[in-house]
């Protein structure tokens, strides 16, 4: 990897460190305080919510649409009263006659809302600093987890010293991120990449199953979401003139969800090079032991979305 490497990914989930973080005055915070804290964040959590339950729904649907001349059936799909069959209107007037009923119900419901209840609110609430009392802390840099209380970084606050060294390194390592891409979009822009490889080369998130090797080609097998009908994608490098995998770089799927093969490794993002009359493909895998690096140096690329269900 030249550009899309370990520390640009590094660098990349560092830019809203401080995002939703609250600054508060330099001082020893005790336990009262942070109770207190504590509580203030419940109460103002409780209000909004009692506020969106008693707030009436609104017509929000947009009118252009029911425009007669920009309606399409396939915007809209409602189910049939009695028999629960899904159905497309066919015409505006049959939308909007279905939107209105549906709008009635939702309005008529919560005109017979029952009073609001806190509690579920106060659970969530609960659950939710104990989750970030836990975890949350572990993302902030090692000098934050050693100075600030867990505590406070759990009710999303941080004192004013700490929160304005970190605003600085959040900074330079956005101005760090944006510089590396911008050198990486002018060098790969400017390699002599096919559009229809190019273009193909849309993996981001899929989940990486099998990486085979016999003699000059090498298959890359993915599952890509969201293409429910043809979930499964090969990636053939024909005429393999080296492969590197870095160590620990080890695959393993199994059967998941929906009978659909999931991963212990997914694909985040890739560069492509023309190097003579060779591509060059450097990818960047995220795995659960640690971020990997499968690069492959090859005379040809091709991409096959109409693959079979493979046997594990």
């Amino acid at each position: 990897m030249r550009f899309y490497t370990k520390e640009w990914y590094e660098l990349m989930q560092h830019q809203d460190d401080l995002s939703g973080i609250q600054k508060i005055p330099d001082r020893n915070y005790s336990e009262q305080d942070i109770k207190a804290f504590y509580q203030q964040d419940l109460e103002t959590e409780v209000a909004q919510e009692r506020e969106r339950y008693n707030t009436p729904p609104i017509w929000d649907w947009q009118e252009e649409l029911l425009d007669p001349e920009r309606f399409s059936p396939e915007n809209f799909l409602f189910e049939e009263e009695g028999t629960g069959a899904l159905f497309h209107p066919q015409t505006p007037e049959m939308a909007r006659t279905c939107l209105e009923a549906d709008f009635h119900r939702v309005l008529e419901a919560f005109e017979r809302r029952s009073p609001f209840d806190a509690q579920e609110t106060i659970s969530c609430f609960r659950a939710c600093y104990r989750s970030k009392l836990r975890y949350a802390w572990k993302y902030f840099p090692q000098w934050v987890q050693e100075t600030v209380d867990k505590r406070l970084l759990a009710l999303d606050r941080m004192p004013a010293s700490a929160y304005d060294r970190l605003q600085e390194e959040v900074q330079a390592k956005r101005q760090a991120f944006e510089e590396q891409n911008a050198q990486a979009e002018a060098e790969l822009s400017a390699q002599d990449i096919p559009p229809e490889v190019r273009e193909a080369f849309c993996f981001h998130d899929a989940q990486v199953l099998k990486l085979r090797r016999r003699g000059h080609r090498a298959v890359l097998l993915l599952r890509k979401d969201g293409y429910w009908d043809e979930p499964y994608t090969t990636i053939t490098f024909e005429g393999v003139r080296w492969l590197e995998r870095e160590p620990g770089l080890v695959l393993r799927c199994r059967p998941g969800g929906e009978g659909l093969l999931v991963s212990n490794c997914q694909y985040l993002y890739d560069e492509l090079y023309r190097i003579q009359e060779c591509y060059e493909v450097h990818m960047l895998l995220w795995t659960s032991k640690a971020l990997r690096y499968l690069t492959v140096c090859c005379e040809n690329i091709r991409i096959d979305h109409s693959v079979l269900p493979p046997e594990l």
